[in-house]
């Protein structure tokens, strides 16, 4: 599903501050609203490597095919 995701969010031009909103609200939802408990960077890797995977929403729209 996210695959699919971040194929469509790559054919779209989106403004600057879009991405900012977007990436403040995902992170706002996975923190309840309260100070980040570890790095933003860390959350982008794999499960194996002690992230969850989280997409990074600047590359996924930076991306083109």
């Amino acid at each position: 599903m996210c695959h699919k995701l971040s194929d469509s969010a790559s054919n779209f031009d989106v403004p600057v501050g879009t991405v900012g909103t977007l990436k403040k609200r995902l992170f706002s939802f996975i923190w309840r609203n309260k100070k980040d408990t570890i790095k933003r960077t860390g959350l982008y890797q794999d499960l194996d490597k002690g992230g969850i995977g989280m997409v990074d929403v600047d590359l996924m729209f930076k991306a083109r095919p």
